[in-house]
């Protein structure tokens, strides 16, 4: 499914592309989907396919003078938390964001950038990469309460009981 984004009350979710959006987000698509990408925007489909590589490590990477940003977000899975990949491509009036998982933090950046007075695709960018910063800082927290508490249960804990 596509998520358009053309302005803070304008939010479509449909099968295909519409080029006047300013943000187009993929979540789980099929690789007619992908293709779409490939044939409007003339985008490169093998790196479009790494957006689903679970394993993939976090990059930027030029084609074409377009930039590819290979990102990992974090995600509290039950009682663990995990990181998915999450590819951004920013085009001169677009930008395309797309993961093989649920996006969280979606409606996040949503309310964020629809308070800008500017709308462009670097500052979708932008609002992006805060939320998911905001997101590790939240985790790390997250961590560091866990360790703390583990540590008056039972008692010191060194690096060699962690690793």
């Amino acid at each position: 499914m596509f998520k358009h984004f053309s302005s803070p009350k304008k939010i479509i979710e449909q099968q295909t592309i519409k080029h006047d959006a300013l943000w187009i987000h993929g979540e789980s698509l099929s690789s007619s989907q992908l293709d779409q990408f490939v044939q409007v925007f003339h985008l490169n489909s093998s790196l479009l396919s790494d957006a689903y590589d679970i394993y993939e490590v976090p990059r930027l990477e030029f084609e074409e003078n377009i930039p590819y940003f290979f990102i990992r977000y974090p995600y509290k899975n039950k009682s663990e938390i995990q990181t998915y990949p999450l590819l951004c491509i920013i085009l001169p009036n677009i930008c395309i964001t797309i993961t093989k998982d649920s996006f969280p933090f979606y409606d996040f950046i949503l309310q964020r950038i629809s308070r800008e007075s500017r709308l462009d695709p670097q500052v979708i960018l932008i609002s992006l990469f805060q939320e998911i910063n905001a997101a590790y800082s939240f985790c790390l927290t997250a961590i560091s309460k866990e360790i703390r508490r583990y540590q008056k249960k039972e008692g010191n804990i060194t690096n060699a009981d962690v690793f």
